[in-house]
């Protein structure tokens, strides 16, 4: 899938700009290991734990789920002072928020196994957060 071919590419610049571990990113432009085994594990057990309907369903779900953070993401640096969306941008994205908020939530009630994604999702954030924030504090005392 076009997932597991772009997504450690995304981890790898991410881990680039210190957004995640170092461990997922490559060095001088090579082939990020890290993160080549971290989108085929996650890729692997997909499989493995979901029918194709139910990994179709998982991973729009959590595309949805993204898109939405994104524009709400966007909408709270407007209203922070940081102008990147015009006035016009507000309105397109409130109703877009709503309408994603409709979907996942209908998505979550006839879906439970949705609901298992967006937790696992919340706990590698939280770890990956955590794990970042150690970086930091590590590197500031040097």
């Amino acid at each position: 899938s076009a997932m597991t071919l772009v997504g450690p590419r995304v981890y790898s610049e991410m881990a680039r700009d210190g957004c995640l571990p170092k461990i997922f990113g490559s060095s001088d432009g090579g082939i990020p290991m890290g993160a080549v085994l971290l989108q085929g594990g996650l890729s692997v057990m997909l499989l493995w734990t979901h029918s194709v309907l139910q990994a179709v369903e998982s991973a729009a779900g959590i595309l949805l789920l993204f898109s939405l953070l994104t524009v709400l993401g966007l909408m709270m640096a407007w209203f922070r002072g940081e102008r990147t969306v015009r006035r016009s941008g507000l309105i397109g994205g409130s109703i877009y928020i709503l309408g994603a908020v409709g979907i996942l939530a209908y998505g979550l009630l006839n879906s439970p196994h949705l609901l298992v994604w967006f937790m696992v999702l919340c706990v590698l954030g939280v770890i990956t957060n955590k794990i970042r924030a150690r970086q930091v504090a590590l590197s500031a005392r040097t």
